[in-house]
């Protein structure tokens, strides 16, 4: 009976631990329900239904069943899906097609949403048709455009006009052939010239900067050869002598330090002594006495060390400048200057003192023959030569955007 009684009050304690733990994750789910109703009836009272429906739909996903933010998401919702209508009405009457249809994407994306969360009446594919008569209609807007703009001068504009109407309809070869003509306009097709006053002309320079350019992915600048019937622009390349620069080898730190070790025979051995340690102690009776005995304890002997630190390090710069001129219009050149560097270093430590006192600091080898070999400056030429490369591919084609 007494174990049926223990189990009795063991079920009810657990019983009870497992309706505390529901309690407090209803409490939980309950407050933050509660901040997001409070945080999407804000936004309602400054006239924002988008972001208020936005709140009610995130309280929405953690309390399915909490009538008051499902009845304020019904209202926001609604109120911003009319707004949504209106404005794209507005646009569709005033010819702009092309901003109704980015303002459709966002309700269709809206009423998705309200789909997912649970209001039956929105259907966003019923905007389907909608959204394929607008897109056509603002195809047609961005041509009439374009058109407007072949009258007057073409301007850089003119061929963003024509990538947005190709986006909207990427099977459309009238826009593809009309882009790529005005793209040919003012695509830079580049060759690369050394300046004559430029100490280094390697061709490897001229490859190097070229494959940048072509993996680049600007489509506004290409490199090609000088016999192309496209040339049209000049990159006039500066590169100045290499400049070296060697520290040689030079001491850099130095430390000297004392140690206690122990002291050794001729063998090797440490070598030990007999002494006598005497201490009081309290005997039987109370009585302080004087007891000693012989220990054998370690000599000891101080040594010195010094350690003196060596590095060198070996750099090369190199000054260039780059340019990048269009021969069929007058515009402004696009420049790419700097210097590019590279450099090694190698170090080592050099010890002097009792050999019990020896220490290798972590990371440096001993002895100058030791040290790690530095390249030759040819090799550091190339690696900068590259870097030269790299920037300058960069720089102009970011330049040309």
């Amino acid at each position: 009976m007494q174990g049926s009684s223990y189990g009795k009050r063991k079920l009810n304690t657990v019983k009870r631990g497992i309706l505390f733990i529901f309690l407090l994750n209803l409490a939980w789910v309950s407050g933050c329900a509660s901040s997001f109703l409070k945080t999407g009836q804000k936004y309602m009272q400054q006239n924002n239904p988008a972001m208020g429906s936005e709140y009610f739909a995130e309280g929405l996903q953690d309390d399915s069943g909490n009538k008051a933010l499902w009845d304020q998401y019904v209202v926001a919702s609604l109120m911003n899906e009319s707004r949504l209508r209106r404005a794209i009405e507005q646009l569709k009457s005033g010819g702009q097609d092309y901003s109704a249809l980015k303002m459709l994407y966002v309700l269709y994306t809206y009423l998705t949403t309200a789909k997912e969360v649970g209001r039956g009446d929105a259907r966003p594919m019923l905007l389907k048709d909608a959204l394929k008569q607008t897109k056509e209609k603002a195809v047609q807007e961005i041509i009439t455009e374009y058109e407007k703009g072949m009258q007057a001068h073409q301007t850089r504009g003119d061929l963003d006009t024509l990538g947005q109407a190709m986006a909207l309809d990427p099977g459309n070869s009238l826009l593809k052939q009309r882009y790529e003509t005005l793209l040919d306009m003012f695509k830079y097709y580049t060759v690369v010239h050394f300046d004559r006053h430029s100490a280094i002309r390697s061709n490897g320079i001229k490859k190097l900067i070229s494959n940048r350019l072509r993996q680049a992915k600007n489509e506004l600048i290409e490199p090609v050869s000088a016999n192309s019937q496209k040339y049209n622009a000049d990159i006039d390349l500066y590169i100045g002598r290499t400049q070296r620069f060697d520290t040689g080898w030079v001491m850099v730190g130095r430390r000297a330090y004392h140690k206690w070790v122990p002291r050794r025979n001729y063998k090797g051995q440490i070598i030990r002594e007999t002494v006598r340690v005497c201490a009081k102690v309290i005997d039987a009776k109370g009585n302080p006495v004087v007891k000693c005995h012989k220990e054998r304890k370690i000599v000891y002997m101080q040594v010195y060390g010094e350690l003196r630190f060596f590095q060198r390090h070996i750099e090369v710069d190199i000054a260039y400048k780059a340019l990048l001129n269009h021969l069929g219009r007058h515009s402004v050149a696009r420049a790419s200057a700097g210097t590019a560097t590279d450099g090694a270093s190698s170090r080592y430590f050099v010890y002097s003192g009792s050999r019990f006192a020896r220490e290798r600091p972590a990371g440096w080898p001993e002895g100058r023959r030791n040290a790690r070999s530095l390249p030759h400056v040819k090799r550091l030429t190339e690696r900068a030569l590259y870097k030269i490369s790299v920037d300058i591919a960069e720089r102009l084609s970011n330049s040309i955007e």
